[in-house]
């Protein structure tokens, strides 16, 4: 950014640049791998506590389901061929 000190009061203008498909797909499939990554890292921290035992067999069936989900929206995304299709997902 850079500020325009030409105005009154003075601007702050940001830099602007196109984003190809690619760079909005991975946007998306990132935020899809997200929550299976955050669940298993919750997963590995209580399988080293001996408090959660109890919540061991709940939390790897939700981490199935969130990877089921995922695979789902990457197969969607994938199939995105147009900023206008991309624009559908969100």
């Amino acid at each position: 950014h850079h500020f325009d000190i030409t105005k009154n009061p003075i601007e702050i203008v940001w830099g602007k640049r196109e984003l190809s498909i690619d760079e909005r797909k991975g946007s998306l499939i990132g935020q899809a791998e997200f929550e299976v990554m955050r669940l298993e890292n919750q997963l590995q921290m209580k399988r080293n506590m001996p408090e959660f035992a109890d919540q061991i067999s709940t939390l790897e069936a939700e981490i199935e389901a969130a990877k089921s989900t995922r695979d789902a929206r990457v197969i969607q995304v994938n199939a995105a061929v147009t900023h206008e299709d991309v624009d559908a997902l969100m």
